[in-house]
């Protein structure tokens, strides 16, 4: 089972939360997720800590990534009546068995540091 932090409907808000020494294996879709992605949303603050993520899954089409994906933090809808996703720390974690360790797509602020992987085809991708 997959791990979400998110602010799905209009003008919600995500703000300081912690998601720290988990293990997933096996996630239909990625592993744990950091999204935002309707206008007004705001999703701040997040850390990610000392995660085990294995052989998960991807969101698939429309949205990136399509592939298997331990850690994503995805905006959708950036801008200015948009949503927001500021300030995501992705520490310690472990990936293995994925073609994306951490994915990040109009995530501003995000900090991604000490990652181990293993069978990792793509250890990080920042798009903008």
């Amino acid at each position: 089972m997959a791990i979400v932090i998110a602010a799905d409907s209009p003008n919600t808000k995500a703000t300081n939360k912690i998601v720290r020494d988990n293990n997933v294996t096996g996630s239909l879709i990625m592993g744990v997720i950091v999204h935002s992605n309707s206008p007004g949303d705001v999703v701040s603050g997040t850390k990610v800590i000392g995660n085990k993520l294995s052989n998960d899954g991807s969101e698939g089409p429309p949205y990136d990534p399509t592939s298997p994906t331990g850690i994503a933090v995805v905006s959708e809808k950036p801008g200015s009546d948009g949503s927001v996703l500021t300030n995501t720390q992705v520490q310690s974690n472990t990936v293995s068995n994925e073609t994306y360790g951490v994915w990040v797509f109009n995530a501003v602020g995000t900090n991604i540091t000490h990652l181990h992987t293993s069978s990792v085809t793509t250890p990080t991708s920042v798009k903008p």
